[in-house]
């Protein structure tokens, strides 16, 4: 059925886009629906709350939900409801809620890799929940502060926590503790290197968690017995179980074990010597648990992925990732880490043939396994160093700012010349266009005005010789007339007057 649906697909793309469209559209549409469900919860919740007075008992349950609603998207918002309710709950000396809002502060904390306020909240509550009748929540709190202490590297104080959620759960008969406490139990011996003892104990919690198909419980044991393997060097057993854990993850859409499924198949390939396997691996490690705020995890993602690195021979980039790693460890007191920064901070000093340095963090690495406090020294010296560095790192930059300056201002006044230069040239250049433009149109007039007087003087002459011939023909008659009428005034012509007049 599967490959005539791919086939299907393949043949029809357009399809493709529309099926793919549609479920998308789909899933939009059932997380809004989510969404409005949560926001009408918690404001339904609200409104209940607003119905009673602040100093009333009958607002801390209703805090209790607002808490639970809120935990996931708004871990503020739902600490400030836990410690309304436990306000309540000491100004009216309701221990048994008391205890309950201290084991949620607890979780809060230990959420937020604040472990040692962790500790302190569930211890509180450990001492409550003694007196009252609430065994599965005493169990969990056990169960929680012996994570804490894990945590910190106090193996021998979360294996008594741990043993003591036991004994409740088995007296409870509730099984999916049982296979909680046979996980974490296991993971002491582990870290004693008691493989034996730690494969028995995580083989129990995986039967049981397959009986009652706890798919959590399986994909836990899964994961415990491959990291088994691959402390004993089994690196295709190791392989196999992180495999079928990631699949798991995967399919319950867990971010958090994906996280630490892909970090832990990073870390066999990496044993193979898949370095750029390992490091893919490791990436997408980091980023998942960067996005779900796991500190810690990526603490140690940062720390795998420098061994790689180092193992690549990339030296700058791995000190990077270990002191990002470092400082993490530092920030949030995780301390069984610390342990393995160091040593690979002598692995890499080793590399580069840098033989005091890998000797003093060899050393820290020995003195970290038995101490915090040696712990505390490295982190000061490397703080010392860091600041000696820093500090002639902004000496040599002052220097070279004054440099950069002077230089600067060299630079600023020859480029002030240039311009200088340049505008002078288009200046000149443009006048020397303007003065030739002038002087052509001076020639044209010059020589037009030349033209003009050689017509003018030609149109004279013609006027002086009309104005002669014209005179001469009008004097000619003249004459004649004039002496004529000079005759007629004489008187001894008058008889021949008309005579004369006929002449005219």
């Amino acid at each position: 059925m599967h490959r005539k649906a791919a086939f299907f697909v393949k043949l029809h793309p357009v399809m493709s886009l529309y099926f793919r469209i549609i479920r998308v559209v789909c899933i939009v549409l059932s997380v809004c629906q989510t969404l409005k469900a949560a926001v009408t919860t918690t404001d339904s919740l609200l409104i209940q709350l607003g119905q009673y007075p602040t100093s009333s008992k009958l607002r801390v349950p209703i805090l209790f939900l607002l808490f639970d609603e809120n935990i996931k998207n708004d871990p503020n918002k739902a600490a400030g409801y836990i410690y309304e309710a436990l306000a309540i709950c000491n100004d009216l000396n309701l221990d048994k809620e008391k205890a309950n809002a201290l084991h949620k502060l607890g979780e809060v904390n230990l959420d937020e890799n604040e472990l040692d306020s962790a500790i302190w909240y569930f211890s509180t509550a450990i001492d409550l929940l003694k007196e009252s009748a609430q065994p599965i929540l005493l169990a969990s709190a056990y169960n929680q502060r012996g994570i804490a202490f894990e945590n910190k590297g106090l193996y021998k104080d979360a294996f008594e926590n741990y043993l003591n959620a036991l004994k409740i759960y088995e007296s409870e008969n509730n099984l999916e503790g049982v296979a909680k406490q046979y996980l974490n139990i296991g993971l002491i011996h582990q870290y004693k290197q008691e493989f034996k003892l730690a494969d028995n104990y995580f083989k129990d919690a995986l039967r049981i968690s397959q009986n009652r198909m706890y798919e959590e419980g399986i994909a836990a044991a899964l994961n415990n017995l491959g990291i088994n393997c691959k402390e004993q060097n089994d690196l295709d057993g190791a392989l196999s179980y992180f495999t079928q854990v990631l699949a798991i993850d995967q399919k319950n859409n867990d971010e958090g074990n994906i996280a630490y499924s892909l970090n832990n198949i990073g870390a066999v390939y990496e044993l193979m010597g898949a370095y750029d396997q390992a490091n893919k691996y490791y990436m997408r490690s980091a980023s998942i648990k960067r996005k779900v705020r796991d500190y810690i995890g990526l603490s140690n993602s940062f720390n795998n992925i420098g061994s790689t690195l180092i193992k690549q021979r990339q030296f700058q980039l791995a000190k990077n990732y270990l002191d990002s790693s470092f400082a993490l460890s530092l920030q949030y007191g995780f301390r069984n880490n610390t342990v393995e920064i160091y040593k690979n901070f002598y692995e890499l000093e080793l590399a580069k043939h840098n033989y005091p340095r890998a000797l003093k963090y060899y050393q820290d690495y020995v003195n970290a396994k038995d101490s915090i406090e040696a712990y505390e020294n490295a982190i000061a010296i490397s703080e010392m160093q860091s600041q000696y560095d820093l500090n002639k790192a902004e000496a040599a930059l002052v220097q070279k700012e004054k440099e950069l300056i002077g230089r600067n201002y060299l630079i600023a006044f020859s480029a002030f010349l240039i311009l200088m230069l340049i505008g002078l040239s288009a200046y000149f250049y443009y006048n020397s266009n303007r003065i030739k433009k002038l002087y052509g149109l001076l020639n044209v007039q010059h020589k037009r005005l030349l033209l003009a007087k050689d017509e003018a003087e030609k149109a004279a002459a013609i006027k002086t010789q009309f104005l002669s011939v014209i005179s001469h023909e009008i004097r000619t008659p003249l004459n004649a007339i004039i002496g004529v009428s000079h005759l007629i005034r004489d008187p001894q012509y008058h008889a021949n007057l008309a005579n004369n007049m006929e002449i005219i």
